[in-house]
């Protein structure tokens, strides 16, 4: 009789909690890299900015492992960007760099219509950017 442990359930719960599918573990490590790739940061680096050991994140790729919960959490807080971000390849687009969330996160507190009033300004200075 095959036998699961606990921390192993919780896992994949979590996992289909977020819209994963087990069928894809090489996209999580594909989507790990791109982001890290985008930013211009070494696996050296990533681990630094996720507190994990560098052969944590060398051994997840060479041995296609999906990484835990936790290790996923930590990389994308050194990323920036949330669980649901990171499997919502378009929100993370649209987040970008820090600067970039900072002005939607500043933005998204204005009022409706000082919101419109930016947005029409946005629209004249790209107009005026192409010319």
């Amino acid at each position: 009789m095959l036998t699961i442990g606990r921390d192993e359930i919780f896992n994949n719960a979590l996992w289909l909690a977020y819209g994963y599918k087990r069928e894809i573990d090489m996209d999580v490590l594909k989507r790990i890299n791109t982001l890290r790739i985008d930013r211009g940061w070494s696996v050296y680096k990533l681990a630094n900015e996720s507190g994990l050991a560098q052969s944590t994140i060398i051994n997840m790729f060479s041995r296609e492992t999906l990484p835990s919960i936790t290790t996923l959490e930590n990389i994308c807080s050194a990323f920036g960007i949330s669980m649901a971000e990171f499997f919502c390849e378009e929100a993370t687009a649209a987040s970008g760099s820090g600067s970039r969330r900072e002005f939607i996160r500043l933005y998204e507190s204005l009022s409706p219509g000082v919101r419109d009033s930016i947005f029409h300004l946005m629209q004249e200075l790209s107009k005026e950017n192409k010319t």
